[in-house]
């Protein structure tokens, strides 16, 4: 029992099965700029262009006079949405796209979710990188707290492949997953304070913590990022146990379901 334990750890933590993740998510990175002039620049022009857009639109446009830290407030609600609904949306057709690699390599397939996931990941440092440039413009407040960001990012990340997985054994069976996952999407961007003041979860709606722990992790990003005040470790805590229990069931789910599904396909 010790020995077959102490093999599945080895297998986990080798260095070859790390070096091919990163290449498979470095790989398919670069591929969505394959063949633009600017190449991979283009993932730090992106949002940073959107993150202008929405300063002089918020500030000028829509809400003339509005306190500029708005448009901070608002930009990193988008960047951990956008992270989260990207990453699940694509995710979902991963055990599709990726089937090649399934077929004619001897690879994991949570290695291949973690490829996907790590991808996005780098969309989102690039992300994080042009919000950084504006957030110093804005001479910030910076307290001990902005230490705890790699966690909340951690925690994120992980939630993000556990909902994937899932996803993706439940697309092949059923298809129309994917428009139910877009109204999903769609309803979440609203029910989480990505846009409106995330005052009223925490005075009013407090039971919106508990249904989706992006909501957490969002107030406690803006925490260390805006309000230079310490993150809720109560709120932080529940987010990790709850994104514990999910990825728990999403690796039962693909060990059990996965190869079904591939006799589907």
């Amino acid at each position: 029992m010790l020995k077959s334990k102490t093999n599945f750890l080895a297998n986990f933590l080798n260095s070859n099965r790390f070096e091919r993740i990163f290449l498979l998510a470095k790989t398919d990175f670069s591929t969505r700029y394959y063949g633009s002039v600017l190449g991979l620049l283009w993932a730090f022009i992106n949002p940073f262009f959107k993150l202008l857009v929405y300063y002089f639109a918020f500030s000028y446009l829509i809400f003339r006079n509005r306190d500029h830290q708005f448009v901070l407030y608002l930009f990193t609600g988008i960047i951990l949405w956008t992270f989260f609904a990207q990453t699940t949306k694509q995710g979902m057709r991963v055990l599709n796209t990726k089937r090649y690699l399934i077929q004619n390599i001897e690879i994991n397939k949570v290695d291949i979710f973690l490829s996907h996931a790590i991808s996005n990941f780098i969309g989102l440092l690039f992300n994080l990188f042009s919000y950084l440039i504006v957030w110093l413009f804005f001479n910030p407040d910076v307290s001990y707290s902005i230490l705890a960001i790699p966690l909340i990012l951690t925690v994120l990340f992980i939630f993000s492949l556990a909902v994937s997985i899932i996803l993706a054994v439940i697309f092949i069976y059923i298809k129309d997953l994917e428009h139910l996952w877009d109204m999903a999407i769609l309803l979440g961007f609203w029910t989480v304070p990505i846009i409106w003041n995330q005052s009223y979860v925490l005075n009013e709606y407090r039971f919106m913590l508990y249904v989706n722990p992006i909501t957490g992790l969002l107030i406690n990003l803006r925490n260390c990022v805006i309000y230079a005040a310490p993150i809720d470790w109560g709120i932080f805590i529940y987010d990790t146990l709850y994104t514990s229990i999910v990825l728990i069931i999403s690796l039962y789910v693909l060990k059990n379901y996965s190869h079904k599904a591939a006799e589907v396909n």
